[in-house]
């Protein structure tokens, strides 16, 4: 199939997860095409998107859902506004960049809820590593060094890092070398997933070369006949 309205896989939503199993559907498979929709624009040139220092004032752009909560009871009921991407790399390419697992023992309560161990901690391992190059540590059990998504700890100079390192400490906060080894509590250095000042996100390190990108485009209705979608 070589047309531009006929595809192997069409993927609706080109956030993070869509662009992860486009690219991935696309190294697996070359010969098969492959269309990835989505309803933001195409931003990975844009020094906003790039410039991860720049995060917090693309809330109420063009590159943001601004949904609202329901009145929340415990917050005086007020109504809390929740950004989301809408661009190519959805969430990974506006958010901030802090690159922190969860609690070993909130996967594991996953898989018990769902009865199926390939949602333990032990069990996602394999690709939280393989997402990841992690610079940091040399420890093979716990990170990946190979994956798309390059890791940095910025080691900024701030005047009162130190000190406020200090206070935690002193008030019996434990110090954890490594806050993605399935324990993230305690007083850790930061890990971001920057690269060289640049911010590394799905949609720029997963490889999408080959697959057909239809920006600014939204589906509207889906209809399965005979098994094939339309």
């Amino acid at each position: 199939m070589s047309d531009d309205t006929t595809f192997d896989y069409i993927i609706v939503g080109g956030g993070l997860c869509g662009c992860v199993v486009a690219a991935r559907i696309k190294n697996s498979f070359p010969d098969r095409t492959v269309a990835l929709i989505e309803t933001g624009s195409d931003a990975r040139k844009s020094p906003d998107i790039l410039s991860p220092s720049r995060a917090f004032a693309l809330a109420g752009t063009k590159y943001h859902y601004t949904n609202i909560t329901t009145p929340q009871k415990h917050l005086n009921y007020r109504s809390i506004p929740l950004a989301t991407g809408r661009t190519l790399g959805g969430g990974s390419a506006v958010n901030y960049g802090a690159w922190t697992r969860g609690d070993r023992s909130g996967y594991d309560e996953w898989a018990a809820t769902v009865g199926d161990e390939g949602w333990t901690y032990n069990g996602l391992l394999p690709y939280f590593k393989r997402a990841e190059t992690y610079p940091l540590l040399q420890d093979k059990i716990n990170h990946g060094y190979e994956g798309p998504i390059h890791l940095s700890s910025g080691g900024r100079g701030y005047p009162l890092r130190d000190h406020v390192r200090d206070a935690m400490l002193a008030v019996g906060l434990p110090f954890n070398p490594d806050q993605n080894c399935g324990n993230p509590h305690g007083v850790s250095p930061l890990v971001e997933s920057w690269h060289d000042g640049e911010r590394s996100f799905a949609a720029n390190t997963y490889d999408l070369n080959g697959v057909k990108l239809f920006m600014d485009s939204q589906v509207a209705t889906v209809i399965v006949r005979n098994k094939k979608v339309t």
